[in-house]
């Protein structure tokens, strides 16, 4: 019986110490995988949420000015929007208590080739990269363990979301299309990264695709402000706010010269999972 007793005790004492390792350890990783994601369609949030009165009357007074010799339609109707699912399958390889330990364990991952993001919730979790799917993210963290490396899966996650507006029927459009062509562009920017991490393009011809995704940003800023006004709605406003984090960040990086492949690469791993974030945060305040 002391020999049982004594052996459970070196279980338990084992367990709490990989505990301890995985949450704590930050190893410097030297190569990364292909890095992927995009709105993913599990676990929807069905139930129908009706936004009163914030969502439910977007615009009071119409602020479109029409082509001379054309109406404006004016006219309201009610129409259901949905916000998509999201899912990120990041790679976490730390979570601390405090920020400033979270950000000296993402400097050392960034030099080494990862996102290095940290994300705040219950600890403050630094992430080096993201994946399509679970199963994606599981192999990755497998291929690290088997190089010695801790690493375990986070998920940035924002179900469906489903609510009701009334307005006209083209600003119907705008925040439909503004709503679905965020996790979009996220996805296209991640898409560019793998081919460049893979010498499929060059960084020159990443920097044109960026620009590409950063003038659709600008056109549906543009779209918003338009729309929204002066009535200053706050899901709308906050929207706008998304996009133009978004628009700072590929500016940012656009305007650059002189990086290595490996900064440039850490510096797009870092914000697309800061898009996903923000995109995640977004849709949880307004829900």
């Amino acid at each position: 019986m002391r020999t049982s007793s004594r052996y459970m005790d070196r279980q338990k004492k084992s367990r709490r110490t990989e505990i301890k390792k995985n949450v704590a350890v930050v190893v410097i990783i030297a190569v990364f995988g292909v890095f992927v994601f995009s709105v993913n369609a599990v676990g929807k949030f069905m139930a129908e949420k009706v936004m009163t009165p914030v969502l439910n009357y977007i615009i009071i007074h119409p602020t479109a000015t029409a082509e001379p010799g054309v109406t404006a339609d004016s006219s309201k109707v009610s129409q259901t929007i949905t916000v998509p699912a999201f899912t990120l399958y990041s790679i976490q390889m730390g979570a601390y208590s405090g920020s400033e330990s979270a950000t000296s364990a993402a400097e050392s991952l960034q030099s080494a080739g990862g996102g290095g993001y940290v994300v705040k919730s219950d600890y403050f979790r630094v992430l080096a990269s993201g994946y399509l799917t679970a199963e994606d993210a599981e192999k990755v963290q497998q291929q690290l363990k088997d190089a010695g490396t801790s690493s375990s899966v986070y998920e940035l996650k924002c179900d469906e979301l489903v609510f009701k507006i009334t307005a006209t029927k083209a600003q119907i459009e705008t925040i439909n299309g503004a709503f679905r062509t965020y996790p979009e562009l996220c996805t296209q920017l991640v898409g560019d990264c793998i081919s460049f991490d893979k010498s499929e393009i060059t960084q020159i011809q990443l920097k044109t695709k960026m620009k590409a995704i950063l003038g659709k940003i600008q056109a549906q800023i543009k779209a918003l402000d338009e729309m929204n006004g002066s009535s200053d709605n706050k899901p709308l406003t906050a929207l706008t706010e998304l996009y133009t984090q978004a628009e700072t960040s590929l500016e940012d990086i656009c305007g650059e010269t002189g990086n290595s492949s490996l900064d440039f690469s850490v510096r797009i791993k870092y914000n697309y999972i800061a898009m996903a974030d923000a995109y995640c945060k977004y849709e949880d305040n307004i829900s």
